[in-house]
């Protein structure tokens, strides 16, 4: 069975400027979403870093499903009239629209999914961070896929060995979607020199070399 991780942000009001969401926001936040599990949702966790409120779920209908998208803009909406309510600093600043329009890509809330085949005892982790460069996470994550002095698999791991393929976003093409497509090890250097600039450049996705060569 496949599963799909879908991590969805906003910053709908916070307390003192941009500091913290309210422990009344939070709840409500956290109250929406936790409505929908065993339902919609296998299991939700609703964290903030920063003003940001983070809605962790995980499911089985598959990345950009409109009901998916739905619930986390219900969520952000009833959490954002209560922000109102105690008058909190910007409420609902990230909600650019009134009406959902299908999914939350070009909204104001920020989206990243991924599907898998799960496996037993399949550990993950998420990455959050506020007020930072774009390309915040371009060395933890360089790290992990491409230095085998820090990820030992890279040179144990038969499946891991042929290294990852680098889709590397420029963020500072604002009219369309730009990126290039880079492998590692073979253009190790020119990954580096692109992911040495956080501000402008950061990793979309790293996938394995070996699944585009079979």
């Amino acid at each position: 069975m496949k599963i799909t991780l879908s991590v969805l942000k906003a910053d709908i009001g916070s307390v003192g400027g941009h500091t913290l969401p309210s422990r009344k926001v939070l709840a409500r936040v956290e109250e929406v979403v936790r409505e929908e599990v065993g339902r919609l949702l296998l299991d939700a966790h609703v964290f903030h870093i920063g003003d940001d409120i983070v809605l962790l779920v995980s499911h089985t209908q598959g990345p950009r499903n409109p009901a998916i998208h739905e619930l986390a803009w219900k969520a952000f909406r009833e959490g954002t009239q209560v922000a109102k309510e105690e008058g909190l600093y910007g409420a609902g600043q990230d909600l650019l629209k009134d009406a959902f329009s299908g999914n939350l890509h070009g909204l104001g809330p920020q989206v990243a999914e991924m599907e898998f085949a799960e496996r037993p005892a399949e550990p993950f982790m998420v990455l959050a961070a506020d007020k930072t460069e774009p390309g915040a996470f371009n060395l933890p994550l360089y790290l992990v896929f491409a230095d085998p002095m820090y990820s030992s698999g890279l040179l144990l791991s038969p499946d891991l060995r042929p290294g990852f393929r680098f889709r590397i976003m420029d963020l500072a093409q604002t009219e369309r979607d730009s990126y290039i497509v880079l492998d590692a090890p073979e253009r190790l250097y020119d990954i580096a020199a692109l992911l040495r600039d956080s501000h402008r450049f950061g990793i979309e996705l790293c996938t394995r070399q070996n699944l585009h060569r079979a």
